[in-house]
């Protein structure tokens, strides 16, 4: 079973990012997109700030998504999370690492 989760903090982030003209997203097209991870995705608030990634600061907000939903593994593409490999008790994989390890027949 995978749950995933996120926060309002990554949520705004993300549209940020999806505003970028490399990605040549309307309006629409990125509420849309909005949409369909705010009904897949779990929100949790974070109730504890976290000083995990030196290189990149804003990475922490990932680190206090996974703690405030208790998550065992982080699935993460961005290499300063997976320079960590595991952080606390948290192991953080990239997708390709996550199918092959924990999805793999």
């Amino acid at each position: 079973r995978i749950d995933a989760f996120t926060t309002p903090a990554l949520l705004n982030e993300l549209r940020d990012v999806l505003s970028r003209r490399k990605f040549r997203l309307n309006a629409e097209q990125i509420d849309a997109i909005m949409e369909l991870l705010r009904e897949s995705l779990t929100c949790v608030s974070p109730l504890q700030a976290v000083s995990g990634v030196v290189d990149d600061p804003d990475d922490d907000r990932v680190l206090e998504a996974a703690i405030a939903s208790d998550s065992r593994l982080i699935v993460s593409g961005d290499n300063h999370l997976l320079q960590l490999a595991k952080w606390r008790s948290i192991r953080i994989l990239s997708p390709a690492d996550f199918v092959a390890t924990c999805l793999a027949p």
